[in-house]
């Protein structure tokens, strides 16, 4: 029994329209309820009792938004930003209607990110499709509430994803989302519904997978020429489930994942799903790539300054810092991550306010070049997003302006500024050498500022020449500039410290590169790269050992360089790590060996922090190796986003 679609009408729904989205019930009418869903979309109902669960739907592939020559990654997906029925456990549309449920939320599983205006010419107005529109902040401080759902399918057509996934849509789309719980419509420039290419760049999406009994009838003829069996399904049900991935259910990038590690999708259809579910905290990477891609970088526009200095990349969750300026006429600050602003005071001393949220204070000023400077004061006091970019702008009084930053001195909230601005100009002082602190007066606490300072000359320019200001000022950011996105570096070296131990059990592995290689000062010492890096490798040539867990770790399904050697490995052993960059924002490159405290770990977990490379200990769960008499050992590693 095949289930068809009315293509007009699905068009249109699917791209946000119909009354079924646009409708909502109400008693203005008639006096009594018009617009009720559940009558309006009973065919919803009678669909899903029959050949939804019960035969093979038709997948609508004559929809743009479902072509299967534009659906890649074999996958879709629905983001709805609106609820409009009440009394079904879901979302805050209420009675009565005409007063409870307008303009209404669904329940919120994500933040949406960007939507690519390019993507799907066959839903977008035409002459919106080109740019990006871009969502910064996320719930009451951003696009508000928005729920998505989705599904994935194997590329075996036989497989029963593929199969059933008609029906998966089906349910997902119009029963269990718009007649179950009264999700609808769409965000501008995006569909409601589509295969994920055309989908807007979210954080996560939920998913529903297909469960299936079919009942088969074998006839067999031993007689005659025409001897033989044949099969035939005589009845079908489909169950609709929460998918089961990897590490969580009901999440669509980890049941690609599984689907991957099962062989049903291929690395570059998982990691191209990866751009468009980018998983928590990571909007604000997606939101500068894709303005990128649409040829806007934004910053600072250099015209309205003399000297510019960009900060190295925050490489922690949260930031505890500060700038400020010396010699300068005029001074602005910026930062990638928009919700952090920065406002200026002049005449920075001891005692001033260190965050705009706190009642902290910055003692010891008078011990640092920036005493008597311009302080730009942070409106928060931690919360950052990683990755986050700050730029300081100055327009020199005389020859020369200093610019510096001033961060935590703890590792877990310094953005890993000192460790990546080692060699590169800055004047660094670490800790109390730099005699800044911040103080707490509730809790009696003086914490050490790690400061990190550079003299810049005046270069030849036009910029206009700006007032000073006498009085606190909120800072006004530049105009933004619009320039191409500078390429990354093909390839890139590490050199790891030398070994400090008589043995070393180790691996080293990297995510987001097309190649790698490793090389080793001690000639005996040779690697082999194993692509994907997947649980069950084995861990060493001359052993048996395999390595477990390897799905838990930030290099799961990236290259592994597996050493020849278990352990018997020269002291002073300096290994080098060459990969090239798969055209990802970033690569993760980590070793590891056993744990801190152990004697067989080359002493990496105190040389390599030095280094910048994060130390994550044993925290990533099951990772291990062993096998045979060995029990499983735990892993410690280190990891660094290059």
């Amino acid at each position: 029994m095949n289930g068809r679609y009315d293509s007009k009408f699905d068009k249109n729904y699917y791209d946000g329209g119909t009354s079924w989205n646009e409708e909502v019930e109400t008693n203005l009418e008639t006096g009594a309820p018009t617009n009720v869903l559940k009558y309006d979309a009973a065919r919803v109902h009678s669909f899903y009792n029959g050949p939804a669960q019960y035969g093979t739907v038709e997948w609508p592939g004559q929809l743009s938004n479902f072509d299967l020559d534009t659906c890649d990654i074999h996958a879709a997906m629905c983001c709805w930003p609106s609820d409009r029925q009440a009394k079904d456990n879901n979302g805050n549309c209420a009675t009565p209607y005409d007063t409870n449920c307008i303009d209404k939320d669904p329940a919120d599983n994500t933040d949406l990110c960007a939507t690519k205006l390019d993507v799907s010419p066959g839903s977008v107005t035409k002459g919106s499709d080109a740019g990006v529109s871009v969502h910064p902040g996320d719930n009451a401080n951003g696009e508000g509430a928005v729920h998505c759902h989705g599904l994935a399918w194997s590329n075996d057509p036989n497989h029963v994803t593929s199969r059933y996934k008609a029906n998966n849509l089906f349910y997902i789309s119009m029963y269990d989302h718009l007649y179950q719980r009264g999700y609808v419509r769409s965000f501008p420039g995006a569909p409601m519904c589509a295969c994920v290419e055309q989908m807007p760049v979210v954080t996560r999406s939920d998913c529903t997978q297909t469960d299936l009994k079919e009942t088969y009838e074998i006839s067999c003829n031993h007689e005659g020429a025409g001897t033989g069996c044949t099969a035939a399904i005589t009845q079908i049900y489909v169950d609709f489930n929460a998918c089961q991935g990897i590490r969580q259910n009901n999440d669509l990038s980890d049941y690609v994942a599984r689907l991957h590690r099962e062989g049903h999708l291929s690395t570059k259809q998982k990691g191209a799903l990866k751009e468009i579910l980018v998983e928590n905290r990571n909007c604000p990477r997606a939101i500068e790539r894709n303005l990128a891609r649409a040829g806007v970088e934004r910053g600072f526009n250099h015209d309205l300054f003399q000297e510019v200095l960009e900060f190295p990349e925050t490489d922690t969750n949260q930031l505890v810092h500060g700038l400020c300026v010396q010699g300068a006429s005029s001074v602005a600050a910026y930062a990638t991550d928009t919700n952090v602003r920065y406002t200026q005071y002049q005449n920075f001393t001891s005692g001033m306010q260190a965050w705009g949220d706190r009642d902290y204070t910055l003692e010891g000023v008078e011990n640092t070049v920036c005493a008597g400077g311009i302080f730009l004061q942070p409106n928060r006091h931690k919360d950052i997003n990683r990755f986050t970019d700050i730029v300081v702008g100055a327009i020199p009084i005389d020859e020369h302006v200093t610019i510096c930053g001033f961060v935590e001195y703890n590792r877990k909230r310094d953005g890993l500024w000192a460790n990546q601005a080692e060699g590169t100009g800055y004047n660094i002082k670490v800790g109390l050498s730099s005699g800044l602190s911040w103080a707490s007066k509730k809790s009696n606490a003086n914490l050490p500022m790690t400061m990190l300072c550079r003299e810049l000359p005046i270069q030849p320019s036009s910029a206009p020449s700006l007032s000073p200001s006498s009085v606190p000022s909120v800072s006004m950011v530049p105009t933004q500039t619009f320039s191409p996105t500078m390429s990354l570096p093909k390839t890139i070296t590490v050199t790891l410290p030398a070994s400090t131990t008589k043995q070393l059990v180790h691996g080293l592995c990297v995510k987001g590169a097309v190649g790698a290689s490793a090389s080793s000062s001690w000639a005996p010492l040779t690697y082999t790269a194993i692509s994907p890096f997947q649980t069950g490798v084995l861990a060493w040539n001359d052993r048996q050992y395999t390595i477990q867990g390897v799905e838990n770790t930030p290099c799961a399904d990236g290259i592994f360089m597996k050493p020849n050697r278990h352990k018997s490995i020269l002291r002073n052993t300096v290994i080098t790590f060459e990969m090239q960059r798969d055209g990802s924002d970033y690569m993760d490159v980590c070793v590891f060996a056993e744990p801190a405290g152990a004697r067989r770990n080359g002493g990496w977990f105190t040389s390599m922090v030095q280094e910048g490379f994060t130390n994550y200990g044993t925290e990533f769960t099951e990772f291990a190796w062993g096998g045979g008499r060995v029990t499983m050992q735990d892993w410690g590693m280190l990891c660094k986003k290059m």
